[in-house]
């Protein structure tokens, strides 16, 4: 399950999705988790705003609409989305999404990376090596 979302905080949703992962499926998430996302992998999206709600469940089927999965956007608030089965669509979302994956991806082990450096570094110093 490939999931766009600001901030998933709904603690039933969060359940659910780690029931699923626990099941044994791929969910990753384009956003960020509340405190108790367990296992659920989420990246922040890089050099643009994240403003999209989507998901695309096992390639044939997507959401898009503005239905977050935050406890007020769940039961609060009117919000709207569509379910689309059109494959071509589908397929494009899936690809959109594993492309910004990717992107956030290599920027995280890149600034990962950078941490380590900085850390070895400022160790190096403190023990007076250069």
């Amino acid at each position: 399950m490939l999931i766009y979302d600001p901030k998933v905080t709904d603690l039933q949703m969060i359940r659910l999705i780690n029931q699923r992962i626990k099941a044994g499926v791929d969910v990753r998430i384009i956003g960020r988790v509340g405190k108790r996302g367990g296992a659920i992998r989420a990246q922040k999206l890089t050099g643009h705003r994240l403003h999209v709600r989507a998901m695309v469940r096992d390639g044939d089927t997507a959401f898009v609409g503005s239905q977050s999965l935050r406890a007020m956007e769940l039961d609060g608030r009117r919000e709207v989305g569509l379910i689309v089965k059109e494959p071509k669509t589908v397929k494009h979302l899936a690809e959109v999404f594993e492309a910004d994956w990717s992107k956030v991806d290599q920027t995280s082990k890149a600034a990962k990376k950078e941490m380590r450096e900085k850390k070895a570094d400022a160790d190096f110093a403190e023990a007076g090596v250069r």
